[in-house]
């Protein structure tokens, strides 16, 4: 009869991760509710494109925040290859908070800049972002801002940029 090998020491407990210097418990909790809202606005813009655009089944490649397909590199990759976009154009495209695609084979992209309040950058970056992914995929991309409080001046900024708004519920906690 053989002994059975010693048992290996249990791992130390997990710990939380050290806070950033400088900042404090409010502004981790500030990101970590930016986060938590951006996750759930990706969860929810492929809802808002298929009844605002009348796009059957929109798939999500690609979020900040990890949702979705990471479908996003290789196109931008084969773009950049292709001579349509240079390497710069595609680093900016990544920095979208949700590109969605209509997968129903009409080859439409949707870039959305999401934040609770959206300013005048997310109305610019969602209008450069979606012209350059509209250059990497050589089809129409539309350029979205999704927000919960939205005022008049930056709805303004949007028509005149042609870019579409969204308008979606606080997340309740």
């Amino acid at each position: 009869m053989t002994t059975p090998p010693p048992s290996s020491p249990s791992p130390p407990p997990a710990t939380a991760a050290p806070a950033e210097p400088g900042l404090t418990s409010d502004e981790i909790q500030t990101i970590l509710d930016a986060l938590d809202y951006q996750d759930w606005a990706a969860r929810l813009a492929a809802r808002q494109v298929m009844v605002r655009f009348g796009i059957p089944v929109p798939q999500l490649i690609w979020s900040k925040v990890g949702y979705g397909d990471t479908e996003l590199f290789p196109l931008l990759d084969a773009a950049v290859d292709a001579g349509y976009i240079n390497k710069e154009d595609g680093c900016d495209i990544e920095m979208a908070d949700i590109v969605l695609r209509d997968a129903a084979g009409a080859g439409g992209c949707y870039l959305a800049e999401v934040s609770i309040t959206p300013d005048d950058s997310d109305i610019l970056n969602a209008r450069r972002r979606a012209d350059l992914l509209a250059q990497a995929v050589a089809a129409p991309a539309t350029a979205l801002v999704i927000g919960a409080q939205i005022p008049d001046s930056i709805r303004d900024l949007a028509a005149a940029h042609n870019v579409a708004v969204c308008i979606l519920p606080e997340k309740e906690r």
